[in-house]
């Protein structure tokens, strides 16, 4: 990697861009532009204040919301960024006692990433963390604050539903 790519890479890394918010009490619909890109965020609450926390591609050619992310060459560290901010937009503005999300591709970058996200989130919100590989899939758990069997049967039921919705 040259050094230009380099710079490239870690300022769009610490570049979230503007997320503009719809707020449906149980439900935050996050939409955001990288490179005239549309992407889009959705948090669920799914009772017993356990969020789950989804991010989409808008697909102009088949015009839909896509959870299969594309890997363009440019922006894709801030879109990242974006996603870890729009996560702490949804502790802060929801203080959700859990949240679940994943890496729901093959790519073991994403995964890496996504464990240092939740590993932020973790220790600065004061969080415990588990995470399950199904398949070529990572969930990963934020929560506190909850009964353990609660949310253990909660997770059951969403990741069941998440898992078939790909």
């Amino acid at each position: 990697m040259n050094i230009d790519k380099f710079t490239e890479f870690f300022e769009s890394y610490n570049t979230p861009v503007n997320i503009k918010w719809i707020d449906k009490n149980d439900k935050l619909i996050g939409l955001f532009m990288v490179n005239n890109r549309v992407y889009q965020i959705t948090c669920t609450n799914n009772d017993y204040n356990i969020w789950v926390y989804k991010f989409h591609f808008y697909d102009k050619s088949k015009n839909e919301i896509s959870p299969e992310l594309t890997n363009f060459n440019t922006g894709s560290l801030s879109v990242l960024s974006t996603i870890r901010v729009g996560m702490e937009y949804l502790i802060n503005n929801k203080k959700p006692n859990g949240i679940i999300f994943g890496a729901l591709d093959s790519s073991d970058v994403r995964k890496k990433l996504y464990w240092a996200y939740s590993s932020e989130i973790k220790d600065k919100y004061n969080y415990e963390r588990l995470t399950q590989n199904i398949d070529n899939k990572q969930i990963f758990i934020l929560y506190k604050e909850i009964n353990k069997e609660l949310l253990f049967d909660k997770v059951k039921e969403i990741i069941d539903v998440c898992i078939n919705e790909i």
